[in-house]
């Protein structure tokens, strides 16, 4: 009895090890766990989040980039979840690219002579802005499946004073890529590491899974961003993805709290008001996108943007701009 006793206790400690392990294997960002969580506020508005991640597809070439929200039912658990996703036709990311970009901070090779200063903030503030979770699966012409994981949570689920960003990249046989390159410098114990975290913390629990969603993308390169969990106060229809009534408006009744809280100290939680002069693009997707990027006669649309399968229309700034009005004079009759 007392060396069955002494075998147990020793495979116990050797599963604590290989988790331990697991974890330290994964790839950091070497930011704070909870970095994420407090830059998302950095977007005040949460729509204006969106034009990060639209930014982030016009930047990478592409001419169409497609917003549709579905629910997604995995084959194993059964478990359901609504997704939103952004697929764009882009040049697309290999491990570097994305290590470099998406998934780092204040990182750009940006030309800074041409579009100003910039320091690789913005998908990675937006994006937790949005949502808890959110997953990119990208190819660039010629090159692996690429994956990369950007959760608020996971890291403190994992118990890491780190963001954990797990990441991999598959061979065409959907075998995990074992070697190292500049444009894949993963080892493998991460990729492999990476993989078993996505299958745990995603709505995909099979790399066949997994890979099949890579098929939005075709023969060419791309980006596929799926986003769950998403901001409660997003409401999505079958043509629209709107925010709530500013009355039921979760980040409303915040800021109006917060507004109080400097005049009165502990005002009590009020909702706002909701405003009478509220614009169109800042409580509607599909207006927003719209106005998003300046179009007039001169200047075409850089590409096409759609929502819910169906096109935006690009509204031109210079009649948006122009608010012309008739005004009538009637002279006075003398007395």
């Amino acid at each position: 009895m007392k060396e069955e006793v002494e075998v147990e206790v020793e495979v116990e400690v050797e599963v604590e090890v290989e988790a331990e392990m697991d974890n330290a294997a994964l790839p950091s960002a070497r930011l704070s766990a909870t970095f994420l969580e407090s830059n998302a506020q950095s977007h005040r508005d949460l729509m204006f989040a969106w034009g990060d991640i639209i930014d982030n597809a016009r930047e990478a070439q592409a001419t169409k980039v497609h917003i549709d929200a579905r629910v997604h039912v995995d084959e194993t658990s059964q478990r359901s979840v609504t997704i939103l996703s952004v697929v764009d036709n882009g040049c697309g990311m290999n491990e570097r690219v994305m290590q470099d970009g998406v998934l780092s901070l204040a990182f750009t090779k940006k030309d800074a002579t041409a579009t100003g200063q910039h320091y690789g903030m913005g998908s990675t503030a937006a994006i937790p802005r949005i949502a808890e979770h959110a997953l990119f699966l990208s190819r660039a012409n010629g090159q692996r499946r690429t994956a990369g994981l950007l959760s608020k949570s996971l890291s403190q689920h994992l118990g890491s004073r780190e963001l954990k960003v797990p990441q991999c990249s598959w061979d065409d046989d959907g075998q995990l890529f074992e070697g190292s390159t500049t444009d894949e410098p993963l080892s493998a114990q991460q990729r492999l590491a990476s993989e078993e975290a996505i299958l745990k913390h995603t709505p995909f629990s099979t790399v066949a899974a997994l890979l099949s969603a890579f098929d939005v993308l075709g023969a060419g390169s791309g980006t596929l961003l799926l986003l769950w969990d998403v901001h409660p106060d997003f409401v999505v229809s079958k043509t629209d993805i709107k925010l709530k009534d500013e009355e039921d408006n979760e980040e409303s009744r915040r800021w109006e709290h917060e507004v109080s809280c400097c005049f009165t100290p502990c005002a009590p939680l009020t909702p706002a008001p909701r405003c009478p002069h509220a614009l169109p693009y800042q409580e509607s997707m599909r207006a927003f996108l719209g106005y998003l990027y300046y179009v007039d006669k001169d200047q075409p649309p850089w590409g096409e943007l759609w929502l819910m399968g169906a096109p935006i229309k690009p509204h031109n700034w210079t009649s948006y701009l122009r608010q012309p009005k008739c005004w009538t004079f009637a002279p006075e009759c003398a007395a």
